[in-house]
C-alpha cells in the first residue's frame, strides 16, 4: 500500500521483489483513462448495475457463502484474495505514478502469517494537495469496488464452472475486505490514512492513543504536569472518540470473524482469536500494567495508580 506497514498490528514482514517503475510508465498510457472523468462514469455505471445484481440474486448469493469456508473452496478464496489485492496494488501504484511520483519497490508481505502483496507508493507522501494523496489512497479501493461488480456479474449469469466460482469468491473478498478493512478508518488501512490527510492530522492513531493516556494519568493517577497532545477542546472530544470507537470496532471484528470462522473451522477461529487477542488485549494490558507498576512517570503517584488500576479490574 501506500505505506508497506499498513495492517492488523504489526504483525508483517516484507520481503521486495522488484522495481514495478519502469513497467508502470511503460503501461500507464493504457489505464490512465480509468481515473479520468469518464472512467468514474463507467465505474459507477458498474456498482450500480452490481449492486442491482446483488439484490435480484441475493438469496442464491447467500445460499453459496454457506461453503465459503469449505475445505473445497478455501483455494479458490485464497486465489482469489491475491488476485484482487495484487489489482489493488496496482491501483495505488498507477494512481501514484500517474501525478509523477516513483513506486520503486513491489513484494510479498508476510500480513498475520498470510503472504499478501505489496507495493510502496509512499512516494504520494511528498503531493503538496492533499487530494492528490487522498486520490491515491482511495485507488486500491476503486479498483476492488470495480473489480467487485465485475465479478457478481460474471458470477450470476454464468454457467457453473471453474471461472464462476473464482468470480463469487473473488467478489467476496474484494467487497468484504474494502468494506470492512480498507474503507474503514478505525483501522490503519487506506481509510485511516485517506482521514489523516483530509483532516490533516498525522499519526492520528498515536495521538489519540497519547491522548487517551493524558486522560488516565491526569484524572485517574493524578499527575498534572503532563502536556496535552491536542490543539483544542474539540480536538481533544473527537481524538477521544476515534480512540473509543476504533477499540469497540476491533473487538466487534475480532469476535465478528471468530465466529464466522468457527462455524465450519473451531480449532482456526480459536487460533485466530488467539492472535488477534494477543495483538489487541493482551500486549496492550501487558504495557499498561508495566507502566503502572515499573513507568518512572508515576514514582511518586504509584500507590494510587496500582489502587486505582486494581480496583478498575475489579
Amino acid at each position: 500500500d501506500r505505506i508497506p506497514s499498513r495492517g492488523l498490528g504489526d504483525v508483517y514482514k516484507r520481503q521486495p521483489l522488484f522495481n514495478p517503475d519502469p513497467l508502470l510508465r511503460r503501461t500507464l498510457w493504457a489505464v490512465q483513462w480509468c481515473f479520468s472523468q469518464i472512467g468514474m462514469l463507467i465505474w459507477l455505471g458498474m456498482l450500480i448495475w452490481g449492486v442491482q445484481t446483488l439484490a435480484i440474486n441475493w438469496g442464491r448469493f447467500r445460499d453459496v457463502s454457506e461453503g465459503l469456508l469449505g475445505l473445497a473452496n478455501l483455494p479458490w478464496l485464497y486465489l482469489a484474495m491475491v488476485i484482487t489485492k495484487t489489482l489493488h496494488e496496482f491501483g495505488h501504484a498507477y494512481a501514484c505514478r500517474r501525478y509523477g511520483r516513483e513506486v520503486p519497490e513491489m513484494g510479498i508481505m508476510l500480513l498475520v502469517f498470510n503472504p499478501l502483496p505489496y507495493m510502496d507508493a509512499s512516494a504520494c507522501y511528498a503531493f503538496t494537495r492533499k487530494m492528490r494523496r487522498v486520490f491515491v489512497g482511495a485507488a486500491g479501493m476503486y479498483v476492488e469496488i470495480f473489480v467487485a461488480a465485475v465479478s457478481i456479474l460474471y458470477w450470476a449469469n454464468a454457467a457453473e464452472g471453474t471461472l464462476t466460482r473464482l468470480a463469487y469468491n473473488m467478489a467476496i473478498t474484494a467487497s468484504v475486505s474494502t468494506v470492512l478493512f480498507n474503507l474503514n478508518p478505525l483501522l490503519r488501512f487506506d481509510g485511516y490514512h485517506i482521514l489523516t490527510d483530509l483532516v490533516e492530522t498525522p499519526n492520528l492513531q498515536m495521538r489519540a492513543q497519547n491522548l487517551m493516556k493524558y486522560w488516565v494519568n491526569r484524572h485517574a493517577f493524578g499527575l498534572h504536569n503532563q502536556t496535552i497532545s491536542a490543539n483544542s477542546r474539540t480536538e481533544a472530544m473527537w481524538l477521544t472518540v476515534y480512540f473509543i470507537a476504533s477499540w469497540i470496532y476491533r473487538m466487534f471484528l475480532l469476535v465478528g470473524i471468530l465466529f464466522f470462522v468457527s462455524k465450519q473451522w473451531l480449532i482456526v477461529g480459536a487460533l485466530i482469536a488467539i492472535v488477534f487477542g494477543i495483538m489487541w488485549l493482551i500486549l496492550p494490558v501487558l504495557k499498561a500494567v508495566h507502566y503502572v507498576f515499573l513507568g518512572a512517570q508515576l514514582m511518586n503517584k504509584r500507590i494510587r495508580a496500582v489502587s486505582v488500576t486494581c480496583g478498575f479490574f475489579g
